[in-house]
Formats: C-alpha cells, sequence, structure tokens
C-alpha cells in the first residue's frame, strides 16, 4: 500500500467514528425528548399486559401478565390496572405480547 492509501483509510476511519459518535448522542437526544413528552403526557399509572403471546381459551396466570407504565390519559375504558382481577380468567380470543388486557377479551365468570 502506497502512503496516499494509508492516510485516506485513516481519515475514513477517524470520520466513520466521528459519524457513529454523532449518530449515537443524536439517538440519545430523540430518546430523552420522547420520554419527558410521555412524562408531560400526565400521570403514569400500571397497565397490565401480555407477557407473551396468549392463545384465545388460554387461562391466565402471573406468569402470562405483566404490568407497563402507561400515562393515564391515553387509558382505553376496560384496561386492567391491577393484575389480581385477571389471574384465573379465560380469553375470548388471542392477545398478543405486551397487548393491553381488556375485559372485552375476557370470558364473563
Amino acid at each position: 500500500m502506497n502512503i496516499l492509501s494509508v492516510r485516506s483509510s485513516k481519515l475514513y476511519l477517524f470520520l466513520s467514528v466521528i459519524t457513529a459518535g454523532l449518530a449515537a448522542f443524536t439517538l440519545m437526544a430523540y430518546l430523552h425528548g420522547i420520554k419527558a413528552r410521555v412524562a408531560e403526557s400526565g400521570k403514569l399509572v400500571r397497565l397490565v399486559v401480555a407477557a407473551q403471546d396468549l392463545e384465545a381459551g388460554e387461562v391466565l396466570n402471573p406468569s402470562s401478565l405483566a404490568c407497563v407504565d402507561f400515562p393515564d390519559r391515553y387509558l382505553l375504558p376496560g384496561t386492567f390496572t391491577d393484575p389480581a382481577p385477571a389471574i384465573g380468567a379465560t380469553l375470548k380470543h388471542a392477545v398478543g405480547a405486551g397487548e393491553p388486557l381488556l375485559e372485552s377479551a375476557l370470558v364473563p365468570a
């Protein structure tokens, strides 16, 4: 390799590292902005979601449910904020992982 190609290779490497650093900084600033907007949008409450993909007819147990923080102003009617009432209930239809659990998704007792 000649000296010119070694210099240009080092320059490209340096520019790549700088670009990657700027991209990481931009991503962190963007995610921080989203977090701030969510915090401004209202009080966060616990929302019960499916911990994994759940099939219709499945009986819910504590390991099939998870809780996530969610702005209260965006809660849908019939959502659960406490998993206890849903434990032991049977699903009417499939619920995907991370999807909020709604009363309408449960077979009436």
